[in-house]
C-alpha cells in the first residue's frame, strides 16, 4: 500500500486491511507449523511401536478450536427473559 493510499483510508478501512493482513500472516505460520509437525511425526514413526498422529505428537492451539462445541441455541422466550433480567439489573 502506498503512503498516499494509507492517508486516504478511513479508520474502518484501515482496521479491515490490518485484520486481513493479520489473518494472512497467521495462515502462513500455521502452514509452517503443520509441515513441521508432519515431518516430526514421519521421522519418529519408525522408532515407536504404536502409531502416533501429528496432532498427538505436537498439539497446537488451533487443534482445540476445532473440537469445541457450539453454544446451544435458546428459544425466543428465554431470550426475552434474559433481556428482562438484564434490564432490571441495570435499572432500565
Amino acid at each position: 500500500m502506498t503512503f498516499c493510499d494509507f492517508c486516504l483510508l478511513t479508520p474502518s478501512e484501515f482496521d479491515a486491511a490490518l485484520r486481513t493482513w493479520h489473518e494472512d500472516e497467521e495462515a502462513k505460520q500455521r502452514g509452517e507449523w503443520e509441515r513441521t509437525r508432519l515431518l516430526a511425526s514421519i521421522s519418529i514413526q519408525p522408532h515407536i511401536k504404536d502409531k502416533l498422529t501429528p496432532q498427538e505428537l505436537i498439539p497446537l492451539p488451533w487443534d482445540e478450536k476445532k473440537s469445541e462445541e457450539k453454544a446451544p441455541m435458546i428459544d425466543k422466550a428465554e431470550q426475552k427473559e434474559r433481556l428482562t433480567e438484564l434490564m432490571k439489573a441495570i435499572n432500565l
